[in-house]
């Protein structure tokens, strides 16, 4: 169960280089295709955070068509979670923990961002069997199912309603949508990371999905994905998954459209399909590329609704098995 100090750090005494605490919030803009995302990791046993704020609006293979970048690695780390500011500009501010928060940058060339995040349910712990169906009872287990291995030794996820404000090159725009955030701690090693998805689609306030997904970049298209953990928010009710499948149609390696099949707790059926509108080649850890695609979803009478999936893909994976199928010689 996650409660208002879940909000700010868990730094074990004696945290080496190793242990990583996360937070990231998403936003779009739907009628301008405008996605905006905001990624802070402390690495408190260095003293460190990494921050990035971007935006994006394209297909693109280019990392470069981008709409705003800024990235910074070595910034101060701040001594709480629960209110921050960095260097960069970046304030976040938990006004109501475990569910609210406020987020304010100002960034170059006077961009600017205000944010706030009001959650529409309480936060989702995926290591609490009385919440996640897939949450196994043991603690070791629920570590190794979590999806991404001990970096998600902790975590929680939250779909929210999003307002405020964006100012890009003089223009201002409005940001009215439902999204998703997240915050992780754990050891979070930058070797031998794991391949997998965080991902939701939100239909408004009475219909959300959100799934992290294990990863097999080596399966066939039908068996690349299996759910570990996630939920669906229906009408005010929140339902956790038991199960869930996504198949993937790539265009050169990125997915353009998804095909998911969900149960939810209740026994609840849930198709989803996605067509990619805008991506970002995201890497967020230098080890790490992620395919981070924002989609249109449709499903049976919701109408549309919008969100990402950041497929993750560790490159110290990729150039093992390239060795193994003869590409390194």
């Amino acid at each position: 169960m996650i409660t208002e100090r879940d909000v700010d750090f868990h730094t074990p005494a004696g945290a080496d280089h190793h242990w990583a605490e996360t937070n990231q919030f998403c936003f779009y803009i739907a009628e301008h295709n405008i996605v905006g995302e905001i990624y802070t990791c402390v690495r408190k046993g260095l003293g460190v955070a990494l921050s990035e704020v971007f935006l994006f609006n394209t297909l693109s293979r280019e990392r470069t068509d981008v709409l705003y970048f800024d990235s910074m690695a070595h910034l101060p780390a701040p001594e709480e979670l629960s209110h921050y500011e960095l260097a960069n500009g970046l304030t976040v501010t938990a006004v109501g923990p475990p569910r609210d928060y406020r987020i304010d940058y100002r960034g170059t060339g006077g961009m600017e961002l205000h944010l706030d995040f009001a959650g529409i349910m309480d936060p989702y712990d995926i290591h609490d069997p009385t919440m996640s169906p897939t949450a196994p009872p043991e603690r070791a287990d629920q570590v190794a199912g979590s999806g991404f291995g001990a970096g998600y030794s902790g975590h929680f996820d939250l779909t929210g309603h999003v307002t405020g404000s964006l100012t890009l090159a003089g223009r201002t725009y409005a940001v009215d949508c439902v999204d998703s955030m997240d915050h992780s701690w754990g050891p979070r090693t930058e070797r031998g990371m794991r391949s997998m998805c965080w991902s939701g689609g939100h239909f408004g306030e009475d219909y959300v999905w959100h799934g992290i997904w294990a990863k097999d970049p080596f399966a066939p298209p039908e068996d690349e994905f299996r759910i570990a953990h996630g939920y669906i928010v229906e009408d005010g009710k929140v339902l956790g998954l038991c199960s869930g499948t996504m198949v993937a149609r790539r265009d050169g390696g990125l997915p353009v459209e998804v095909d998911m099949h969900l149960t939810d707790r209740d026994g609840g059926e849930h198709h989803i399909t996605g067509r990619a509108r805008a991506n970002h080649e995201w890497v967020p850890h230098a080890c790490l590329h992620v395919h981070d695609v924002f989609y249109e979803y449709a499903a049976a009478g919701r109408g549309s609704g919008y969100g990402v999936i950041q497929e993750a893909i560790p490159l110290d994976l990729m150039a093992a098995a390239n060795v193994r199928n003869g590409l390194g010689r």
